[in-house]
């Protein structure tokens, strides 16, 4: 098992503590077009992966589920 360090599971580059705070009122509603909306923005754009510095491109991956191997 591979630990996260510290600085990177305080970045939050996607800004998804807030988008998925809204979750369960969108789940609630039944309100999936919101719910997918959501959830797109969560997937960044190849461009700006580019250009993304690797301490946030790292955050970026834990945010999405993938394993941590650094």
């Amino acid at each position: 098992m591979h630990l996260i360090p510290t600085h990177i599971r305080s970045l939050d580059p996607l800004n998804a503590d807030r988008a998925l705070r809204a979750l369960p009122s969108m789940n609630a509603r039944g309100d999936v077009r919101a719910i997918v909306r959501t959830l797109s923005g969560l997937v960044p754009s190849v461009g700006r992966l580019t250009d993304t510095p690797v301490d946030e491109a790292s955050a970026m991956m834990r945010i999405s589920g993938c394993s941590w191997d650094h």
